[in-house]
């Protein structure tokens, strides 16, 4: 994910430092804090999924061993 969001990003800002032959900076370091923003909001949301199918396994786990008990 990260690796595209990467050459994605290159790609971007080459062609806006090709069509305003890099004058337009502020541009570019506003696409890069989005992009990096957008990879945490990401990374996050990711992480909270994973923790929740952990939960939810755990909990499964522990109603399982009392129906056993």
């Amino acid at each position: 994910m990260s690796g595209y969001v990467t050459s994605t990003l290159e790609r971007h800002i080459g062609t806006i430092m090709a069509t305003n032959n890099g004058r337009n900076v502020e541009v570019v370091v506003a696409m890069v804090v989005v992009v990096a923003v957008a990879a945490v909001v990401v990374v996050v949301t990711i992480v909270a999924v994973v923790a929740a199918v952990v939960v939810v396994a755990i909990v499964a786990v522990v109603a399982a061993v009392a129906v056993v008990a």
